[in-house]
């Protein structure tokens, strides 16, 4: 049956979504268990969206006839039934069945199925019980931790240091006063790559990438004074017999260049450049090259010195690039050994970490195992988004789904769908050729041919005019010279179509065309930006009500942004804020660069401009009186940061400045209360996880981004990236070239990897098999001067240059296709020399084709290129439709005054912990070592207790046998007391009782995570322990929710006190897990479980 098997090609807005949750609701018509259908996609906000449009698509079904048809219609297609009726009462039991089934179901990204594979089998695959998941400023650490163990073994290895340093020099074939910054943006950019390539002969051997004698190769011996020699005699024959003075400039030049070893520069002449396309002619031993229109003849010994010079310049290049690659290799060998000891192998993993081990396991046969074992678990497999799936990752995932496809019985499926024009993550792995490569390997189940879904529910009919002139057949007018493009596109291109409800629906499109920044007034905005600006005031006077600024870079966002808001109007930045996004974060910052830096001036002046030199001149004590020297001021200050940093940590100096402020009244808002407490808990991060400085953590927060949660409203400024999946009523594309300007644009020295393909790469090849890379090297991106005089590096660079094309073609459809009824396309003129390919090429050959046509703008240097559509779509819109009928539902659902509150404003993010009715202690107590100390003794009770299922004999030595306490966190005696301290808590009559399993059906949830908006606040928090009791129908009917706490007291008066503190806190889990269970708070039981005095208490 089709709907066992099914590939999808879907174009952008056409119900990707919908057809993926028709089958998930298919499948449960059908009896299977929500927990037997496996989900993944890509972001957690798309697997958020699979599971609320199948719980509203259930929902409405329930509520509304017309919904409950529709979906009936939607199933009895997927079963293959025409008369296919459904009943409301289906609805209500299918619905119940998703609910219940929440904590089992699979609906997620890829990346959390390979951590839930890993977690559990984490002993098989060679890693410690207990694993934890680097993301933001935690992977930072560990990579800082990384290079200190490297730095460290190179320290101690007289041999290890010299290969250190000699790597390091290679790698970066410059000077570099900070090698540790070097190395971490090498590490960041480049050990994806290593981990990608291994084996080290791809990185610098020659004989990969050339492996048979080149013609530059008559240049090998060469020294400087041969070099010298040969240009002297080159300069007394050739170039003292020559009368044109531009042409013996124009070798001069060169030849000096050349013996200076500034070889780009070099290559950078015309001359040369129409020189190096007569190579044959050189080495047979004539040549005439052209120059301001005068042609010149070189022969004999002249063509054979000037061959010579080529052949040095191109060895020279080739050599470095070699040299510069093979460096890298070695630097990321050095760092990848500290990093597997260090980080990996205690179990703390990245992302990558996770794919990368799953990876080796199936290498080595381990994953067999896993596979046979995880075999039964899934029965129905939905993959979304497909083309953005890496070789990895369906390496690890493509043994499981062989299983599937290969399997004879008729009750499973496997699904996928996804639109190889939207592949715009190649730059993080993403392998788009691999939704054409599974579907052709297993052609008997799919087909010849993927299923097309080419007609947009999105877009209005005059959006996707545009986009079909765009990318159809005209395209081929600005991808002239890049056919292999061309025919990659038109091979996934399907003109689109609309839906029949958007007929009539009104649309509009403009093509503005902008001049350059006017260079004689810098502070003006330039052209594009004010253009953009003139476009969404006059939205937001429409009273639009989404309207969406979608650019390729952050950094230009963030001058639109800055723009919008000059003009007044509110702007909802769709990124991940910096955490010195602030004035407050910046000055602590700079007082942190002074601690390690006494003399950096220009912290200290920062410091006194935005108010802090007060709080730090009088908490300086004796060496910041108000008479001291400047100088003197700077270094006390500096010498008692640097003190109390050492005996607090990082945290603990900042707690004490910023209660110091806040006392002097210095700090006045919600969101720097949240800056602050998102620093300091970055700070106390990096205290537990580094031994880094204070200006260590200022360089790592200075680049820290942070999470905040936000509502609707105002005009939202995003990358094309973030909106992938996005819909808005109009979007405005400006930064269309972004700082690379050409699509053709790749960064010269960027490492590029070739892979070349083998015999066992053909197209019967099994996709999921490792590739062969035993071909593979990996070399800088070449000038297109240097790929002259190469023409394996010409291909390279052509290729990868191919692959850039495709790449930024992708980006704009992405772009393009967010908007449903109006697209406003900024762009500026390209340059008019050079000949690459622009944005603003691409869309004047294909909109733009009567130049005749187009409109000065007011007051801008520019044109209206392109215009469709109604210019007032708006106020004609038929989107304006009736209000639907709202039906009633449940009142714990949350009341419309609680969405009246949040509405157009940032939610403050809340911790139940922060809740603890505490008496507010000194931070230097709170965040000091000894407090550090007892938080790490916390956080390690808590890693034996959750190891803890039910409670039974001999459980504890057991787990106590099998804990590997994180190395250096906690000293050895205070870990052997930790070890102590829960084998005599579980001795405890009471604490055994809380442990215990319950006499009827139950589930038990450890380390319990959850978040929800609550009255203006973004609640965020995790429970220790709970125990869901449920009735025979498998519902939850009573729960118990338990909270480890390590406080050191003993007496019934001290923990009665404890008690009161902690009550708040517990009141907010009460409430969550009524929210997550559907519970009343009366049926759940909350319990304090001290481990010191081994007493349990109910509250």
């Amino acid at each position: 049956m089709k709907w066992r098997y099914e590939a999808i090609s879907a174009l952008a807005g056409s119900g990707k979504t919908y057809q993926l949750t028709t089958r998930f609701i298919g499948l449960l018509s059908m009896g299977v268990p929500p927990e037997a259908i496996l989900a993944i996609t890509f972001t957690r906000k798309a697997a958020g969206e699979i599971f609320d449009r199948v719980v509203n698509r259930l929902a409405g079904a329930i509520l509304r006839e017309k919904d409950r048809k529709d979906l009936g219609e939607a199933v009895g297609k997927f079963r293959g039934e025409k008369r296919y009726v459904l009943k409301t009462d289906d609805a209500v039991k299918w619905l119940r069945m998703v609910l219940s089934a929440i904590p089992q179901l699979h609906i997620g990204t890829i990346d959390s199925l390979f951590v839930s594979i890993v977690k559990a089998y984490a002993l098989e695959l060679g890693l410690p019980p207990r694993q934890e998941i680097l993301e933001g400023g935690a992977l930072d650490a560990a990579r800082e931790e990384a290079l200190r163990a490297a730095l460290e073994c190179a320290r101690r290895d007289v041999e290890a240091r010299h290969g250190f340093l000699e790597a390091f020099k290679h790698a970066t074939a410059e000077e570099h006063k900070d090698v540790r910054r070097v190395v971490l943006d090498l590490a960041r950019n480049s050990h994806g790559l290593f981990l990608r390539y291994p084996d080290e002969r791809a990185w610098g051997d020659r004989s990969r990438i050339w492996p048979t004698e080149m013609w530059w190769d008559v240049a090998e011996g060469l020294t400087a004074e041969g070099l010298l020699a040969r240009v002297e005699s080159f300069r007394s024959r050739h170039l003292a017999a020559a009368t044109d003075q531009r042409y013996v400039g124009a070798w001069n030049t060169f030849l000096e260049r050349l013996l200076a070893g500034d070889f780009t520069e070099a290559l950078g002449s015309t001359l040369i450049q129409n020189l190096a396309g007569r190579l044959a002619g050189l080495a047979e031993g004539g040549a005439e090259v052209t120059y301001f229109k005068k042609t010149f003849t070189l022969a004999g010994k002249d063509a054979a010195d000037a061959l010579l010079f080529l052949a040095f310049i191109a060895r020279s290049e080739i050599a470095s690039g070699l040299r510069e690659v093979n460096g890298c290799y070695r630097l990321m060998r050095a760092y990848e050994d500290a990093y597997g000891g260090s980080v990996r192998s205690l179990g703390r993993l990245s992302f990558e970490d996770v794919q990368l081990v799953l990876a080796h396991a199936r290498e080595s046969g381990v994953k067999l195992d896993i596979d046979y074992r995880l075999d039964g678990r899934f029965d129905h497999w939905m993959l979304d988004e497909f083309q953005d799936t890496s070789a990895r990752q369906w390496s690890v995932i493509g043994s499981l789904a062989d299983e599937i496809l290969q399997s004879d019985a008729g009750d499973r499926s496997f699904f996928y769908v996804g639109d190889v024009k939207q592949a715009i993550y190649g730059w993080r792995g993403g392998d788009s050729t691999l939704f054409e490569a599974v579907q052709r390997y297993y052609r008997k189940l799919f087909g010849d041919q993927p299923s097309v879904l080419d007609v947009s529910w999105r877009s209005s009919p005059v959006v996707l005019d545009a986009v079909n002139r765009v990318f159809g057949e005209d395209l081929s007018v600005p991808l002239e010279g890049h056919e292999r493009v061309l025919k990659r596109w038109q091979r996934y291109w399907q003109r689109h179509g609309f839906a029949d409800k958007n007929r009539e629906l009104p649309g509009r499109v403009e093509l503005h065309v902008l001049g350059k920044p006017d260079r004689d007034d810098p502070a003006a905005a330039p052209p594009v930006i004010e253009q953009t600006c003139r476009i969404v005031e006059d939205l937001r006077r429409r009273k639009v009500p989404s309207v969406a600024v979608l650019v390729r870079l952050n950094s230009f966002g963030d001058e639109v942004a800055d723009a919008l808001r000059a003009r007044g109007i509110d702007v909802r930045r769709e990124t991940n804020p910096q955490l010195m996004d602030n004035a407050v974060v910046s000055a602590l910052l700079s007082m942190l660069r002074l601690a390690d830096h006494p003399g950096d001036t220009f912290a200290w002046r920062h410091i006194q401009m935005a108010g802090l030199f007060d709080v730090l001149r009088s908490w300086a004590g004796p060496a910041g009186g108000e008479s001291a020297q400047e100088d003197k001021l700077r270094k006390g200050v500096a010498a008692r940061l640097r003190e109390d940093a050492a005996v607090k940590g990082v945290a603990g100096l900042l707690g004490d400045i910023i209660d110091r402020c806040r006392a002097a009244r210095m700090l006045a808002g919600d969101f720097v209360e949240v800056r602050l407490r998102q620093l300091m808990d970055a700070a106390m991060e990096f205290d537990r996880l580094s031994a880094g400085t204070p200006a260590d953590f200022a360089e790592h927060a200075a680049t820290l981004d942070v999470k905040d949660p936000v509502v609707t409203g105002g005009v939202v400024v995003m990358t094309i990236h973030k909106a992938k999946g996005l819909e808005f009523d109009a979007v405005i594309l400006p930064d269309l070239q972004g700082r690379k300007r050409e699509f053709t644009h790749l960064e010269t020295g960027v490492l590029v990897p070739c892979h070349v393909p083998s015999a066992e790469d053909g197209e019967d090849a099994n996709p999921a098999d490792p590739r062969d890379e035993d071909g593979a090297w990996i070399f800088p991106f070449p000038s297109r001067n240097l790929c002259q005089l190469d023409p394996i590096l010409s291909r390279f660079r052509a290729q990868a240059e191919d692959d850039h094309v495709y790449g930024e073609l992708c980006l704009l459809y992405v772009g393009m296709t967010r908007a449903r009824q109006a697209l406003y396309l900024v762009t500026e003129e390209p340059a008019k020399s050079g000949g690459g390919l622009y944005a603003s090429t691409v869309l004047q050959k294909t909109l733009a084709t009567d130049a005749d046509t187009a409109v000065e703008l007011d007051g801008l240097k520019g044109r209206l290129c392109y215009a469709l559509g109604k210019p007032d779509w708006f106020d004609a819109s038929s989107v304006k439709a009736a209000p639907v009928e709202k039906p009633a539902l449940p009142a714990d659902f949350g009341s419309d005054a609680d969405a009246k509150v949040l509405a157009g404003r940032r939610l403050v993010v809340t911790t139940p912990s922060e809740e603890e009715e505490h008496e507010r202690l000194d931070a230097a107590v709170v965040l000091s070592v000894k407090g550090r100390e007892g938080a790490s003794r916390g956080n390690a009770m808590h890693e034996l207790f959750e190891h803890v299922e039910w409670f039974e004999a001999g459980i504890g030595k057991q787990v106590v046998t099998k804990w590997q306490p994180r190395a250096g966190v906690l000293p050895d005696d205070v870990v052997e007391e930790v070890r102590r301290e829960f084998l005599r808590a579980l001795e405890s009559a009471e604490i055994r009782a809380a442990l215990s399993r319950p006499a009827g059906p139950a589930e038990l949830w450890r380390e319990q995570a959850f978040e929800w908006a609550d009255r203006g606040r973004w609640v965020t928090g995790r429970m220790d322990r709970v125990v869901v009791e449920k009735d025979d129908a498998g519902l939850p009917v009573w729960a118990t929710l338990m909270d480890f706490k390590s406080d050191r007291v003993v007496a019934d008066e001290e923990i009665a006190k404890r008690v009161e503190t902690y009550r708040p806190q517990m009141n907010w889990y009460v409430r969550a897990l009524s929210r997550l269970l559907g519970l009343p708070q009366d049926r759940i039981r909350s319990v304090l479980i001290f481990t010191h005095p081994a007493r349990a208490i109910g509250l």
